[in-house]
């Protein structure tokens, strides 16, 4: 199992002007707001969240559907028509709905009507400024919708579960596969909303009062989600995939979100690629599979790409890796994250594990990287100064990286290097004297190592 917590923390602003370009490019796939309205970091909103879906970069169109749209225009859940032997509706056709159709109606006959379907809403009532609020209680939503492009862009859309009890057991969540989410509001649940294979979540405002998603099967979670909740799970032997979005901090206010937020996976391959992180964590299970991987990369933790701060207190990176009798996880953090200041990664390794943290950006005053338990690597050694550049001794055969320092914490990364047990490595890196360095070592098997102990350059 692994699990990552991530929380709020500040970057030294100096640190934007170490990244490498293929970090730096990420921020132009987030729309973010450059003010300070309220004085202490945040900004209060002055657009729906439907006005601020409107200015980001244009998804692909719907699908095309065999049927005409299934147009919303009710503002309540209610369904008319007829039911089945169970007594669930069973409307098959738009004819067979009350005179205005309901969005349960819409998602009913998706459901009942073999086909793709394309649900969109009447923006006259559901202004894009104002929303309209649809309060969802149990039993309103059908057991599984397939096959649908669910698309609240161009209306105000706002779907509230806070009226189903944590205990319900039928019918309580929005629950797709196949399918498509784009534009809504989902807010209040105390159920996650349950995504299905082949499933793609983007432009969605989720904010839970407990797990926010259920992702089962091939799922994409992006781009452009904000998302906040306790804990959200991935029940899925396939690959999903988080990219794009905002964890636990919302980008119209500016402030993070929740005190617990975070994903539970027991997938084959999970990637969280891009994505702007605060108060956010993320737990990965190996279950019984031959193979486990989690990829993390190209996240800005505790900022936004354009440097903005997400928040002043500390926080933590937090991964346990814990012994699976099914299979060797493989962990790998980075390339390209940046980590905040006082953002530290802390990783509990064990020996079937393989974590590496490689080709990342630091900048910290504190414990920027602290690993602990069985399958550890031991520090290189960092021992001399010459022509060819910098060198030490190779403590286990894997990579060697080096880092420029600051108060005996990584800064920036400077190259890496190959190593033999036993043998001597070469980072062809040019340093002013006086500069402090550092190095970690990633062998081929276990986990990286903690930063060395501070050398400085003659």
């Amino acid at each position: 199992m692994v699990r990552v917590r991530v929380t709020r923390a500040r970057l030294l602003t100096a640190l934007l002007l170490a990244l490498p370009a293929c970090v730096a490019r990420s921020a132009l796939l987030f729309e973010t707001k450059d003010s300070d309205s309220n004085g202490d970091g945040s900004s209060t909103p002055t657009s729906s969240w439907g006005e601020y879906v409107a200015t980001l970069p244009e998804l692909p169109a719907c699908a095309p559907s065999p049927f005409p749209d299934l147009v919303v225009t009710a503002t309540d859940l209610g369904v008319d028509g007829p039911v089945d032997v169970n007594g669930w509706p069973a409307l098959a056709d738009p004819g067979e709905a009350g005179p205005s159709l309901s969005l349960a109606e819409a998602l009913w006959i998706a459901r009942n009507r073999a086909g793709w379907e394309i649900i969109r809403f009447d923006t006259v009532s559901f202004p894009l400024a104002t929303p309209t609020t649809l309060a969802v209680v149990a039993g309103d939503m059908p057991d599984v919708v397939p096959e649908i492009c669910l698309d609240a862009r161009g209306a105000g859309v706002r779907l509230d579960f806070s009226a189903i009890p944590a205990d319900c057991t039928s019918r309580c969540a929005l629950t797709v596969n196949n399918s498509r989410l784009l534009g809504l509001e989902l807010i209040g649940s105390h159920l996650p909303q349950r995504l299905g294979a082949n499933t793609e979540m983007a432009m969605v405002r989720l904010i839970a009062a407990d797990r926010p998603l259920v992702m089962a099967g091939t799922v994409t979670v992006g781009p452009h989600n904000v998302i906040s909740g306790s804990q959200s799970l991935v029940e899925s032997y396939a690959a999903v995939t988080i990219l794009n979005n905002w964890l636990g901090y919302d980008p119209q206010a500016q402030t993070v979100m929740g005190a617990d937020n975070g994903v539970f996976s027991w997938a084959r391959q999970v990637v969280i690629v891009n994505n702007v992180v605060a108060n956010f964590s993320l737990t990965a299970a190996a279950g019984d599979d031959t193979t486990y991987r989690l990829r993390v990369t190209g996240n800005w933790l505790g900022q936004e790409p354009g440097g903005r701060l997400l928040a002043a207190s500390d926080g933590q990176f937090q991964i346990d890796v814990l012994e699976s009798l099914f299979a060797a996880p493989q962990v790998d953090i980075g390339p390209d994250n940046v980590v905040a200041e006082r953002m530290p990664l802390l990783i509990h390794c064990n020996p079937n594990a393989s974590v590496a943290v490689t080709h990342n950006q630091f900048a910290d005053t504190g414990a920027s990287y602290v690993p602990t338990g069985d399958g550890v690597a031991v520090p290189p050694t960092i021992m001399n100064r010459t022509a060819a550049g910098i060198g030490g001794e190779c403590p286990a055969a894997g990579q060697l990286e080096l880092f420029a320092a600051s108060a005996g914490q990584p800064q920036q990364w400077l190259g890496s290097a190959a190593c033999s047990v036993g043998a001597t490595w070469q980072v062809d890196a040019t340093v002013p004297a006086g500069a402090q360095l550092v190095a970690t070592m990633t062998p081929t098997s276990g986990c990286t190592s903690a930063f060395s102990t501070p050398w400085t350059a003659p």
